[in-house]
């Protein structure tokens, strides 16, 4: 499909979704569509943020709307990023290259995900634009602390702490569909794939999509057992104080919803907070993000 094409199909987000589930095997649809158990969180979310309700102030004379922020010096011309995103290169070949690009062109901010398929090296080189990068306090101390120095290498302006995920969570989309790392074949899975011939013509024309930022353990299937091995459920505030001695600019911790949580993560060196939930894709049940920003704030 052509940009044309594109601008004239992808007109809301809604439409790109349903786009995606068009072109795309239902098994690697629903890996980024779900969410966590029965989806509460997810719906929790999409209701809690419609529900908001605008109150315009009308003649104020704004004859140039600016929606512009400043973010650890940096002025965006809008309040939105694009956050870290794993597997992105499953959907669309060299995909995390393109949302970089985009990013850079718009003039925000690119978040490069642990679980690019696409090195932090090579997406940090793509383009000037500002980046951050993705990072978990593994089992492993001596990984987080070689990512961190990767970033800084690579010229990433900050660093996003996720905390919500230090236990992979159960998410029923995925197994319906027997989606596991590595992928266990069956008939179902097959005809999910050879049904989608554009998909699969688009994935032969490309690299093989690796979690290419794990040196030796970079195939598909290494990835579930090696998550496994070094997610650590037992991180603290120490663990946050650690890199933050490790990183020298701006550290973001991501997935916080207490205004208790946010307190601490100022004490202990955090520059800045992602309210989330990680979309519901962690722990069902989980308050809307939005839901939980007020408290925070005031906080």
């Amino acid at each position: 499909m052509d940009a044309a094409a594109l601008q004239r199909q992808g007109y809301s987000v809604a439409a790109l979704r349903a786009l995606a589930m068009k072109r795309l095997p239902r098994m690697v649809f629903d890996m980024v569509d779900g969410a966590a158990g029965d989806e509460i969180t997810m719906r929790r979310n999409e209701a809690a943020l419609a529900a908001i309700e605008l109150a315009p102030r009308l003649l104020e004379g704004a004859p140039k709307r600016d929606q512009s922020v400043e973010l650890f010096g940096l002025r965006l011309p809008s309040p939105v990023i694009i956050g870290p995103t794993g597997l992105a290169g499953l959907l669309w070949p060299h995909a995390e290259l393109a949302a970089a690009r985009a990013a850079a062109r718009f003039g925000t901010i690119y978040s490069t995900s642990h679980a690019s398929t696409t090195t932090i090296e090579e997406i940090g080189a793509a383009t000037p634009g500002p980046k951050w990068m993705q990072v978990f306090l593994y089992k492993d101390r001596g990984l987080t602390a070689e990512f961190a120095a990767r970033a800084a290498s690579a010229g990433y302006k900050a660093l996003i702490l996720t905390v919500d995920n230090q236990v992979t969570a159960g998410r029923d989309r995925d197994a319906r569909n027997a989606l596991t790392f590595p992928l266990r074949w069956g008939p179902s899975s097959l005809f999910d794939f050879v049904s989608h011939p554009g998909w699969l013509l688009r994935m032969s024309q490309t690299p093989s999509p690796t979690f290419v930022n794990y040196g030796a353990r970079t195939s598909i299937g290494a990835f579930g057992p090696l998550m496994a091995e070094q997610l650590d459920p037992a991180v603290n505030w120490s663990d946050v104080e650690w890199l933050r001695r490790q990183w020298r600019g701006p550290l973001v911790i991501k997935g916080l919803l207490r205004p208790d949580d946010a307190r601490e993560a100022l004490r202990r060196g955090a520059d800045a907070i992602v309210v989330s939930n990680h979309g519901g894709r962690q722990l069902d049940g989980a308050v809307a993000s939005i839901t939980a920003l007020p408290g925070i704030v005031d906080a």
